[in-house]
């Protein structure tokens, strides 16, 4: 499903998106004017990236909040079409952006049109050139009676903005922000980053000082991300739950035992005291499997992760004043 949301304040948008700041193609541009005689309508206008941008999302501000609304990008020169999508969302008189299905790449140099058709009469217009300073403004683009076969456009006009549509872009390429899990390490999957540095989730995000390696061991329990710059764009990954410290590794010191460990499935507990009141099972993300009580005159206990993906799971074993974690790792 793709993310939806409305810009109610009507100049430059940014956001915080997940791979750089983001721009409106033509910085949310109004014109007032209104056109109602016209259906089936293509409507947009012909541009050159000054640099190479990756569109996240692509939108429109519309007249009427009812019809069918399409977005279309084609290579001017070839008419080759680039990228199509259907609005989701229907609202009347503020931009809304849809998210786009893949990130889509335009190449600096090159001359494409955006263009929005609609089944329905309505329509904004005016006299208007403006547009992000990462593009250039060529002209408005057009067609009439145009919506059941949407036509690359080829009519033109100097100095216009009709129907109104819009994108949003960045000038950076999506980072790889993906993070693997080996016992109590975290390491970027990204190898070709410039640039890493590991942060507190549970600290505000804070920076851990001297902590810019791919990799990452934490030596207290908490939450961490990272922040990876790869051709000076930076984005931060989720975050993970860690738990180094209280963990055991093995049983052979404790009251219970656990086996086969690592385990392709089937994992069996033998209970040696009767303090044990309930178990939990979790992801290393902290997402809780199963749990459940083990009744005091339980001496073994059988617990089934067939179903679950290969890794690290988390078992906490709840005694009477006092609990233990102990490291599974599914095969």
């Amino acid at each position: 499903m793709r993310k939806i949301f409305t810009v109610l304040i009507l100049s430059l948008f940014t956001s915080s998106l997940s791979f750089g700041q983001t721009y409106s193609a033509t910085d949310s541009v109004i014109v007032t004017s209104t056109n109602t005689s016209i259906t089936g309508w293509g409507r947009g206008f012909e541009f050159i990236p000054n640099v190479d941008i990756y569109v996240s999302h692509i939108g429109k501000r519309s007249l009427d909040s009812i019809g069918t609304f399409v977005w279309k990008i084609w290579e001017t020169t070839t008419q080759n079409l680039v990228y199509t999508q259907t609005s989701m969302v229907t609202s009347s008189g503020n931009y809304v952006y849809e998210a786009t299905d893949s990130i889509v790449k335009l190449s600096a140099g090159k001359n494409y049109i955006l263009t929005l058709y609609s089944d329905q009469s309505g329509y904004y217009y005016g006299s208007s050139t403006q547009i992000n300073a990462n593009l250039t403004y060529v002209q408005m683009v057009y067609c009439n009676s145009c919506f059941a076969t949407m036509p690359f456009p080829t009519l033109t006009l100097s100095n216009m903005h009709y129907g109104t549509p819009d994108f949003l872009f960045s000038k950076c390429a999506p980072v790889d922000t993906s993070v693997s899990i080996s016992g109590n390490t975290l390491t970027a999957n990204n190898s070709s980053a410039t640039w890493y540095q590991w942060i507190d989730c549970d600290n505000n995000n804070a920076a851990i000082t001297g902590e810019t390696g791919q990799s990452f061991t934490p030596s207290t329990n908490g939450n961490y991300a990272v922040v990876v710059t790869e051709n000076n764009c930076s984005d931060t990954s989720a975050c993970f739950n860690m738990t180094p410290v209280g963990i055991s590794t093995n049983t052979a010191n404790n009251e219970l035992v656990l086996y086969p460990n690592p385990t392709k499935g089937q994992l069996t507990i033998e209970i040696e005291k009767n303090n044990v009141v309930a178990y939990s099972i979790s992801s290393i993300d902290g997402k809780t499997i199963m749990e459940g009580n083990i009744s005091k005159k339980a001496t073994k206990l059988k617990i089934d992760l067939s179903n679950e993906s290969e890794g690290i799971y988390l078992l906490k074993i709840i005694k009477e004043n006092s609990f233990e974690v102990y490291k599974i790792h599914k095969q």
